[in-house]
């Protein structure tokens, strides 16, 4: 008897989420790990809870979005789809939905721990995602091939987080720049589309994203945010975030496709 479609990956997230949640009951202490560059006033609005396993709890917990939006992703690959109908392949959607997954549970380390090793997965994961991102509309575009982008997406993720750790100013723009090329493609693959519709999701996306980024600029210059309670700036980023990425993939399912 199959199960539900919603099950596995149900199943799935809970499991992942399950296991986040676990390791923050754990008693670890992070004052002998290297510190993150923003340590020890400048991470973010949210205050730091010294001496403990989770040290940003909004900004930790509300990575678990990603997690959720990621393995709905990577479950939506097991639809069968045949070259040329929407979507841009197996292999594809389901690396895309483990990049966002990776970039969930990164930076879920990061806050928890706020050590600059969580900080450099947190910033891999970014780019990453971008970068899959921007794959991911490049194919539905058909403008490469799914062979070569296997060798150029995570390579170009990776070095864009390795020019950052040695330009951390550029950080922001760069993440920002990978996720507004990516939308852009979109939209402009929605203009060479058959159906004249108006993309609401791509729209929708778009939207999220901007709103998102502008959060997390006025988060971490201290202009929005209480320190002392959930409401922060930073978690609302994620949340967003997170919703774009779902939103862009939706969209994703409606465009043509190349073979992958």
């Amino acid at each position: 008897m199959n199960s539900p479609p919603l099950l596995r990956p149900l199943a799935a997230a809970t499991l992942l989420c399950g296991l986040a949640a676990a390791s923050t009951q754990l008693d670890i202490s992070w004052e002998g790990w290297r510190q993150a560059t923003c340590m020890p006033a400048r991470c973010f609005c949210e205050a730091v809870r010294d001496g403990a396993t989770v040290r940003q709890p909004a900004n930790t917990w509300t990575n678990l979005g990603f997690v959720l939006v990621g393995v709905f992703i990577a479950a939506d690959a097991g639809r069968a789809r045949a070259p040329g109908s929407p979507g841009p392949g197996r292999a594809w959607t389901l690396g895309f939905g483990a990049s966002v997954i990776f970039l969930g549970l990164a930076s879920f380390f990061y806050h928890a721990s706020l050590t600059f090793l969580g900080q450099c997965l947190d910033v891999a994961g970014m780019y990453l995602v971008g970068s899959a991102l921007l794959a991911h509309m490049t194919l539905c575009a058909g403008l490469c091939r799914p062979q070569r982008l296997w060798l150029i997406f995570p390579g170009a993720g990776l070095g864009l987080a390795g020019l950052a750790a040695f330009l951390p100013a550029i950080r922001r723009p760069i993440v920002g720049a990978l996720f507004l090329l990516a939308l852009g493609l979109g939209w402009v693959l929605r203009r060479r589309a058959d159906s004249p519709r108006k993309a609401p999701l791509l729209r929708a996306a778009a939207g999220c994203f901007v709103l998102a980024f502008s959060l997390w600029c006025l988060d971490i210059s201290g202009r929005l945010g209480s320190p002392n309670t959930l409401l922060q700036g930073h978690a609302a980023w994620h949340l967003l975030c997170a919703c774009s990425l779902g939103l862009a993939h939706l969209h994703t399912r409606r465009t043509p496709s190349v073979p992958g």
